[in-house]
């Protein structure tokens, strides 16, 4: 089950500490928790038009055959996100 509350800690900058960044997995979760159901392909969308920015991280898991990169959004464009699906 989805956390709301791990992310609204997370969004504040704590000293020299990482940001924590975020998939579209997680950010598409917080979505449908929101009541806001979307689809990867209308996330895809967002960015297309403009109204989110592109990933400016990938993690790479696995790193074998077939594993694809994990793309990772700030913690503004989350808020961005956010502001989308209120």
């Amino acid at each position: 089950m989805f956390n709301l509350e791990a992310f609204h800690p997370s969004i504040v900058h704590q000293g020299d500490a990482p940001l924590r960044t975020y998939s579209q997995e997680e950010m598409l979760a917080y979505a449908r928790v929101r009541g806001c159901p979307l689809s990867a392909w209308t996330f895809r969308d967002w960015i297309k038009v403009g109204l989110l920015g592109a990933a400016k991280a990938h993690s790479w898991p696995g790193r074998g055959h077939g594993s694809g990169s994990v793309a990772r959004w700030s913690p503004q464009q989350f808020v961005l996100f956010q502001l989308l699906v209120a």
